[in-house]
């Protein structure tokens, strides 16, 4: 209810003097005065600011790509890259499955370079090239000319064959070169602007009011908290600078000690990696497969990257992985059934 009253006073402000450019905004996120869709928008996204660190530097420097077209083509490039060469390997691993007829191999072999083509010029984030390439005429009709065995080797290669056709073909971003994205990018980035204003706006009002009431929400106190052990913070490389507090905190503790960490957040895993050293006497358990706050903007990726850049054993120097792959609460027949 407070953040419901607070967010209606801005909005009545801008409904009333438009500041910031609020019309474009308005015209890009739709919405009136009684619209409920820009009041979901706006807290949809402050949830999620609130945790990551320093959200407001994180969304200065999301702005700044709003006038940098080759942001938005390599971060395509990078999405898309992974798809590309799971089409490239399914094209491989149809061929030596031996199931292409002879009179059927030179349509495949077309459709295999072409898209061997485009995959290396998206791993290269040669976006123009690429749209240029996706747009050549005849490599969708030859997608149909010609016939596989029967077996389940053809059912998977048909599926994500035409999974590409769909995907790629049909998909409106492989229709826009850099030229016009950066066009559609500088259209965009007012309302983006006034978008960063008012939530610039609704959070410090909502900071003011919790400290008339005297209490905070848990998100509120975890920033305040990351405040007190880091000074400064690169969101791309993610060094940062910890405070004195933080390294009093990791002299005086041999060992910080973290259960559940698969419910943790970005915020608090900056908190964490600062008063233990650097991560040097941080010690987390957790697991994946209990991941159950999501809604409370758990990031089990942060969990899995510390699981996956871990070592065991020999391998293992300052970041070690103990797999506690035994399990002493249930029964044998629990556990292999």
């Amino acid at each position: 209810a407070i953040k419901d009253e607070n967010l209606n006073e801005i909005l009545d402000g801008y409904y009333t003097d438009y500041r910031n450019n609020f019309e474009a905004f308005l015209s890009v996120f739709g919405g009136d005065r009684d619209d409920e869709k820009i009041k979901n928008l706006i807290n949809g996204i402050y949830t999620q600011l609130l945790s990551v660190p320093f959200w407001e530097k994180w969304f200065e420097e999301k702005i700044k790509n709003y006038s940098d077209a080759k942001f938005f083509t390599d971060s395509a490039c990078e999405l898309y890259s992974p798809l590309f060469e799971e089409y490239e390997t399914v094209y491989k691993k149809t061929l030596e499955s031996g199931i292409v007829g002879d009179t059927g191999l030179p349509f495949f072999m077309t459709e295999y370079a072409f898209i061997s083509k485009i995959s290396a010029l998206v791993k290269e984030k040669k976006w123009d090239e690429t749209v240029e390439g996706l747009s050549l005429p005849d490599f969708g009709e030859k997608l149909t000319k010609f016939k596989l065995e029967k077996s389940e080797e053809k059912e998977i290669f048909q599926k994500y064959r035409n999974d590409f056709k769909e995907r790629i073909f049909k998909n409106e971003i492989f229709k826009i070169k850099a030229a016009d994205a950066a066009k559609d990018l500088e259209k965009l980035k007012p309302s983006v602007v006034c978008l960063f204003e008012i939530l610039k706006e609704y959070d410090k009002k909502n900071l003011e009011t919790y400290a008339k009431l005297g209490r905070y929400p848990i998100a509120a106190i975890s920033r305040f908290a990351l405040s007190l052990a880091v000074s400064e913070y690169d969101h791309k490389t993610r060094n940062f600078v910890p405070t004195e507090f933080a390294k009093k905190m990791s002299e005086e503790y041999f060992e910080v000690i973290i259960d559940e960490y698969q419910d943790s957040n970005d915020l608090q895993d900056l908190f964490f990696t600062a008063i233990s050293n650097g991560g040097k006497n941080l010690f987390v358990v957790g697991d994946v497969k209990q991941s159950i706050y999501k809604f409370r903007l758990a990031r089990p990726e942060i969990f899995m990257e510390k699981y996956d850049t871990y070592k065991t054993g020999e391998d293992a120097k300052d970041r070690v992985r103990i797999d506690l792959s035994r399990n002493f609460r249930s029964r044998r027949e629990v556990t292999e059934a």
